[in-house]
């Protein structure tokens, strides 16, 4: 059965929509400030039909990651989430307070502690799953070099 934009069935792993065909789909061509709206919303369409699929953008295309390159390039985000929840954390300490009433200032301040104890205890988590990820890289090297 083909649901529009496009028959969502027939799409495989490892395959790339292309610019084109995302043109051709919605009418617009990718210069068009729409064009990058259309290709989001066209992503997390295929994501919502097909919860087996990951899809990510990439210059103007998407593509449909194997399950090799989703667990890569889901390791990559989780990293760049842990270094955004820090940013964040760090950028709530430069909130100038001043101009606050007691209340104000203490929700503020709570709000902080809270964005730093988040990004502490996510930074704890990578380290250690890091260290986790490098003694399976290891094993997994000692038990390649056996076969």
């Amino acid at each position: 059965m083909e649901r529009f934009p496009l028959d969502f069935d027939a799409l495989e792993k490892g395959q790339t929509i292309h610019t084109q065909e995302i043109e051709a789909i919605y009418g617009i061509p990718k210069d068009d400030r729409q064009f990058r709206f259309k290709l989001m919303a066209l992503r997390t369409q295929i994501e919502h039909e097909r919860s087996d699929l990951l899809v990510r953008e990439t210059r103007d295309a998407l593509r449909i990651m194997t399950d090799r390159e989703a667990d890569e390039y889901l390791e990559g985000q989780t990293d760049k989430s842990v270094s955004r929840l820090k940013r964040t954390a760090a950028r709530t300490l430069r909130v100038d307070r001043s101009d606050f009433t007691d209340a104000e200032r203490r929700l503020s301040e709570s709000r902080s502690r809270k964005a730093t104890m988040i990004a502490m205890f996510a930074e704890k988590g990578r380290r250690e799953s890091r260290k986790q990820l490098a003694e399976a890289k290891q094993a997994f090297i000692a038990e390649s070099a056996t076969d």
